[in-house]
């Protein structure tokens, strides 16, 4: 007794600490996709004489629909796995799994979500066109503004006090400033009452 009490902690321990996907209530698929729910979790434990009971989001029981779905037994216990093949939206909602004695009372109840977030894509370039188209116009309203400014710089109209340089050449004063110490020496215009 204390052995299997032990495991069950171990177990639950383990499951909690992996973050596996079998303690979350809702799932995400895909259109056109398959899953599988299981009618079980860490507070309700099925057993071999018990049966799970599958209802669907309509609330029709999902025996009677087998186009799409399939109850799958595993440990000996039938209607444990519910597999929901070619989803569509429709299929989307809160499914129960009535577990039920042998007797045909129901002990409990678990629930599963399916949760759709559209078609998966099929082709790589798929999946980043959109992210791609993002950036090129993002690059485009940080690059045109910026090359307009220096177009704007390079090429604007100079007045022609700015075209002449201080020794009378008909280029930029701004590439030519010379320092005024060499100006005052050409000049032969040297302070001296220093």
């Amino acid at each position: 007794m204390h052995v299997a009490v032990c495991f069950r902690a171990l177990l639950l321990i383990t499951l909690f600490g992996s973050g596996s996907s079998s303690l979350e209530w809702t799932l995400q698929s895909f259109l056109g996709h398959s899953h599988n729910l299981y009618c079980d979790d860490l507070t309700t434990n099925i057993t071999a004489p018990e049966i799970g009971h599958w209802i669907l989001p309509s609330g029709i029981p999902a025996e009677a629909d087998g186009r799409y779905y399939e109850i799958v037994t595993r440990f000996n216990v039938r209607g444990y796995i519910l597999q929901v093949t070619n989803i569509t939206r429709e299929m989307s909602g809160v499914y129960i799994c009535e577990i039920r004695r042998a007797d045909g009372t129901t002990r409990t109840r678990v629930l599963r979500g399916l949760n759709l977030s559209g078609p998966k894509f099929h082709h790589w370039l798929d999946k980043y066109t959109n992210n791609f188209i993002r950036g090129a116009v993002a690059a485009a309203c940080l690059l045109v503004p910026m090359l307009s400014v220096c177009f704007v710089k390079k090429y604007r109209y100079r007045a022609e006090e700015e075209l002449v340089n201080s020794n009378g050449s008909q280029t930029s004063a701004a590439h030519g400033n010379e320092a005024f110490d060499d100006i005052e020496k050409k000049s032969d215009n040297i302070d001296t009452r220093m």
